[in-house]
């Protein structure tokens, strides 16, 4: 009988400590849920970076394969026209 009186003079602090108990497991569930899904927001976040690096690299890779090439055409236009002088000056 002693314990049913401790518990019927108590209960109020005993469902503070029960609901406190609940709070917080479902406290750690939901920072559990949310730590999961930071991650997997910045797995995304690196994907994305990731493709923006790569397309800035093939812009800039395109960007000197013309300007190499456009180089090369003028070095040819000048070797011909040297050439050209050359036989002339013969």
């Amino acid at each position: 009988m002693e314990v049913f009186e401790f518990v019927n003079a108590s209960y109020l602090t005993l469902a503070a400590i029960v609901g406190g108990v609940v709070i917080a497991t479902r406290l750690r569930e939901q920072l559990h849920e949310t730590r999961k899904d930071l991650e997997a927001l910045e797995k995304q976040l690196e994907r994305r970076d990731t493709y923006i690096t790569v397309m800035r690299l093939e812009a800039d890779h395109l960007a000197f394969k013309e300007t190499t090439k456009s180089q090369i055409t003028e070095l040819w236009q000048f070797s011909n026209k040297t050439r050209d002088r050359q036989d002339d000056l013969k």
